[in-house]
């Protein structure tokens, strides 16, 4: 929900959160009933009754119409297939990730962070190198297997692979002496 469906809402439930106040005072006698007629006189005979009249009326259909609005699925990528839908879980993805970067060198440990958009997903890794490896070829060959894994194996189009280098790690070597 944007910052504009957040503040449209807030006003309408202030709106209407009055105008329950307001009728729920009436049968306590607090506000005169004499009150409300002439306030509904008034208000059939003034133009900004009416002009909030259609304000609170097209809230209510912005309202109804984000109810019907379909959201992306964020659990995941989902596509329509002639068969049905076909959904692939954040988790599902994050394994075909591992595997396709299981045999490459050089990695110690790495994080996977998925970004889908609209027609394609952006993949972050976040990886823990051995010493001594080519950064740069090595990065490459994460972005090339992380990307042709996914696209040949789901069919998921792939936008972009960011590596980012989070940190060198130490020889683990023991020496004898």
């Amino acid at each position: 929900m944007n910052s504009l469906n957040k503040f449209v809402l807030f006003f309408y439930l202030v709106v209407i959160s009055i105008l329950a106040f307001i009728i729920g005072l009436m049968p306590l006698n607090i506000i005169s009933n004499d009150f409300i007629i002439s306030f509904v006189k008034d208000t059939t005979k003034n133009l900004y009754a009416t002009i909030f009249a259609f304000i609170v009326l097209a809230i209510n259909l912005i309202i109804m119409l984000n109810l019907f609005k379909k959201e992306n699925f964020k659990l995941g990528v989902s596509r329509y297939t002639s068969e049905g839908e076909l959904i692939i879980s954040n988790e599902a993805i994050k394994s075909l990730i591992s595997k396709s970067l299981s045999d490459i060198k050089g990695l110690k440990e790495f994080k996977v962070f998925l970004k889908p958009n609209k027609d394609k997903l952006s993949v972050l890794i976040k990886a823990i190198v051995f010493p001594d490896y080519n950064i740069p070829n090595l990065v490459f060959q994460v972005q090339t297997a992380t990307k042709t894994y996914l696209e040949s194996i789901a069919e998921i189009p792939v936008a972009e692979v960011k590596v980012v280098v989070d940190e060198i790690a130490s020889n683990t070597k023991l020496r004898m002496e």
